[in-house]
């Protein structure tokens, strides 16, 4: 009971004398049923957020010097400017708050305020004033006067510890049989472009009916209306972003770049977001006056000829699915001049192309990291992210001013626009001639002299008798004489996936910047991951000195009598080194020093069928000589051999090598051993 004697409840007393007995009524049925969520409780602001049966409504309490004011989003409490069922269900939830028990008390007003407004936001409106209610409680009209009968109080502090009353199953059952409310209006959203890198989003709503009602800001009460899965998600995101600001409006906050990424393409699902662009932005009414919240029956919204109507005829975006825009550089040389004194400057204009198709850079509104583009006509494309940086950096230079290039530059220009991290097309002027290398481009490695436990080296693609450092990043090298040569990047990129595979840490690529080295390995890793380079087509060079893998063996056998023997040699380039001098590199280090001054490496899959004959190679001996009984050497020099090549008088080692065995494996013949007894001579008579 609210007792006269009881001073917890003073400040409830004297809010009553506001709020007619029906809304004290509701009011306390809400309360019992925990509907309501304090937001913010201090001695100047009790604010809250109340859970009705059509949606969720935001009431405040406001020390204003020495008045209080209250105010509620419901649509009730925006008629009549009077208390209703939700504020009283927020001031019994905090019936225990400094605000209830000394400032309303202390106070010498109390006034009801529609246009109360809670850390300089706009006032919190719901639904307009022609718009009814889902909840079947809000029309309060009924009781309009004040009620003398005292109303039963719960203090805020519940004791949890009596027991509470049952409740019917008649209630369960309509609890289960209750569904969700069916939309009453539809959300529309407008974003625009503000000072900064900062974009607003403003939403607003139409009143579902046999036709959409006018458009009006939606304010505070927008995700209370979003029932399509689509808008919930907007209106959770959004307020997500800005969950720092509890009871911030949600068309007063601004959304970063980065919170836009998320936003975006959700808001295009819609076909329900309108673009607003830098003119109306800057000078159209109808948005200023939207944008801040002003409701249709506002004084300022009705001297609108055609109200808000005109705002549903900005750009809407929808997503753009005829593929990726790319951003182009034509150069192009100045007119001839005799006049001209200056050097000669190249100018570098910048547009979107897609096929036939070309976008100006003044129709995009918006570049995104990962690709998105946001143009002026609500077209949500995509591009390379390395072209959505350049756009933003030829932007930073303003609208319609192209980029002046010295020619003693342009290889520099090169190198920083067509680059990996570069626009995605380049036009040359007319009198550059594009060619073609010679030769087929090689990938060459550099290795130093080990240091310590590892060694580094360089990476260069060589094009004819250019060579092009790893980090040089331009995919045109400028020639002498105007000529533009092309770099292979498949090429490059498989270079680099093959020094990957051999155990070569990429430096650059690892993020990690040392200085004259592109790559580095272990040294005990670092012949075998050359061994394999050399197979994948690669220039090895360390210490100044060449590597080079063999092109090709020749191998010969020669047999006398008892003897035979193996001649053979490798060739590698231009040198040919005899078989028992690779014996004995496969002996020693693995590789051959070469008559050049370059290095042999002996291919794997030849040092497993080789490498046991290096035991038996003379020192100074220009060839392989066995005896024919020596018949485990033979077979082995069978199995080294390729069985199908053509081998000189390997048929006739394989012949005599068959014939041994079958003369092994041939029985030999049985004599009795009475053939072998010792023959008795008798004596002949007398």
């Amino acid at each position: 009971m609210l007792d006269d004697d009881d001073s917890e409840n003073v400040g409830l007393k004297r809010l009553a004398a506001g709020f007619s007995s029906l809304s004290r009524k509701r009011g306390l049925e809400y309360f019992e049923a925990g509907r309501v969520r304090v937001v913010e409780r201090t001695a100047d602001v009790l604010a809250a957020e109340v859970t009705g049966s059509g949606g969720r409504y935001f009431t405040l309490f406001m020390r204003r010097d020495s008045q209080v004011r209250y105010s509620c989003t419901c649509p009730h409490f925006e008629r009549e400017v009077t208390g209703c069922k939700h504020l009283w269900a927020s001031a019994l939830e905090g019936s225990a708050s400094a605000m209830l028990l000394r400032t309303v008390p202390q106070s010498r007003q109390l006034i009801a305020d529609a246009e109360l407004v809670w850390d300089d936001t706009p006032p919190a409106l719901g639904l307009d004033d022609d718009e009814s209610d889902d909840d079947e409680y809000d029309d309060e009209s009924d009781d309009d006067e004040y009620d003398d009968d005292p109303l039963p109080f719960v203090g805020a502090a519940r004791d949890l510890s009596t027991p509470t009353r049952g409740v019917s199953w008649q209630a369960l059952q309509h609890a289960e049989l209750r569904s969700e409310p069916e939309a009453s209006a539809q959300l529309h959203y407008f974003i625009a472009e503000t000072l900064g890198s900062e974009w607003r989003l403003v939403v607003g709503k139409r009143k579902h009916g046999v036709e959409l009602g006018p458009l009006a800001p939606a304010g505070d009460s927008a995700h209370l209306l979003a029932t399509d899965p689509l808008d919930r998600e907007l209106t959770s995101l959004v307020h997500g972003f800005r969950a720092s600001q509890a009871y911030h409006s949600l068309q007063r906050g601004n959304l970063s770049v980065a919170a836009l990424a998320a936003v975006l393409p959700r808001l295009a699902a819609t076909g329900r977001c309108h673009l607003v662009g830098s003119a109306a932005a800057g000078r159209s009414r109808e948005w200023l006056l939207f944008s801040e919240g002003l409701g249709r029956k506002s004084a300022a919204a009705r001297e609108l000829a055609e109200g808000y109507a005109p705002l549903l005829e900005l750009p809407t975006l929808t997503v753009d699915h005829d593929g990726p825009w790319q951003l182009e550089l034509e150069l192009s040389a100045p007119e001839p001049s005799a006049a001209r004194r200056k050097a000669l400057e190249y100018e570098a204009r910048a547009r979107f192309v897609r096929g036939a198709l070309v976008r100006p850079l003044e129709e995009v509104r918006l570049a995104q990291d990962n690709g998105t583009l946001l143009f002026a006509d609500g077209k949500l494309g995509s591009c390379a992210a390395s072209d959505a940086r350049w756009l933003r950096s030829l932007r930073s230079l303003g609208q319609g001013r192209c980029v002046l290039v010295p020619e003693a530059h342009l290889p520099d220009f090169l190198e920083l626009s067509f680059g990996r991290s570069g626009v995605s097309r380049l036009i040359l002027p007319p009198d550059f001639a594009r060619v073609r290398s010679r030769e087929p481009a090689r990938a060459v490695l550099e290795l130093d002299a080990p240091r310590g436990r590892s060694t580094g080296g360089r990476v260069f693609f060589e094009y004819d008798e250019q060579r092009v450092p790893l980090r040089q990043q331009a995919r045109l090298l400028l020639l002498g004489g105007k000529q533009v040569l092309e770099r292979d990047r498949a090429l490059e990129d498989a270079a680099l996936v093959a020094l990957r595979d051999a155990g070569f840490e990429l430096l650059a690529q690892n993020g990690r910047n040392t200085p004259g080295h592109d790559v580095k390995i272990g040294t005990t890793a670092l012949l075998p991951a050359v061994r394999q380079l050399l197979e994948a087509g690669f220039l090895v060079f360390a210490e100044g000195k060449r590597y080079r893998s063999p092109t090709s063996f020749e191998v010969r056998v020669e047999s006398g009598l008892d003897w035979f023997e193996v001649q053979g040699s490798a060739r590698f380039g231009a040198t040919q080194v005899p078989l028992p001098q690779l014996l004995r590199g496969a002996r020693s280090s693995l590789i051959v020093e070469l008559g050049d001054g370059s290095r042999g490496v002996l291919p794997s899959d030849w040092l497993a069928r080789w490498a046991g004959f290096a035991a038996l190679t003379p020192e100074r001996a220009a060839s392989l000589r066995f005896s024919t009984r020596q018949l485990g050497v033979a077979e082995a020099v069978l199995e080294a051999l390729d069985v199908d090549a053509l081998v000189p008088g390997l048929a006739e080692l394989r012949e005599r090598v068959t014939t041994f065995n079958e003369s092994r494996r041939s029985p030999r013949p049985s004599v009795s051993w009475a053939r072998c007894a010792p023959t008795r001579r008798t004596a002949s008579p007398g």
